[in-house]
């Protein structure tokens, strides 16, 4: 009987692991690979003020994450161990946005924040933080015609 609690307990621990989401850590400069200092001092020599660092495993493998001011607007890089550019995001206003996809997030709600998104230096999607009527927040991605685009990470 003992054996069985144990084995249950087990099993939906292990469940639970599966299930979970990845974990962001927070890291400074020097407990970066050497690589990918080199692209965020690279960043930083163009203007951009460094906000924050992180790391976390997404989709199996390990990415780095530099928080930027650009010119007073977020723009968040996501970096592979040698220092490779996987994905950027960066803040844009709701105005800027093509009219069929500032329409499709609007209907979603009331749109709090966008930004593009870029993979491996092509555009991918729209981002956005929207509040449903129900007061909760969700984001929601659409490429330029308004098209729901599915979050690959």
């Amino acid at each position: 009987m003992k054996r069985m609690y144990w084995m249950g307990i087990a099993t939906a621990l292990l469940g639970a692991a599966v299930v979970l989401p990845a974990q962001e850590k927070a890291l400074t400069m020097g407990h970066l690979p050497a690589a990918v200092q080199a692209a965020v001092k690279a960043e930083l020599a163009k203007g951009a003020t460094l906000r924050g660092l992180s790391t976390e495993v997404e989709n199996g493998r390990r990415e780095y994450e530099a928080e930027l001011t650009v010119k007073g607007a977020r723009r968040d890089i996501a970096m592979d161990a040698a220092g490779t550019i996987l994905e950027t995001e960066d803040q844009v206003t709701l105005a800027s946005l093509p009219t069929a996809a500032r329409a499709a997030l609007q209907r979603q709600g009331k749109v709090l924040s966008v930004e593009s998104v870029t993979e491996h230096g092509r555009f991918t999607a729209f981002e956005a933080v929207v509040r449903k009527t129900n007061g909760k927040r969700t984001e929601v991605r659409v490429d330029r015609n308004g098209n729901s685009v599915a979050d690959n990470g």
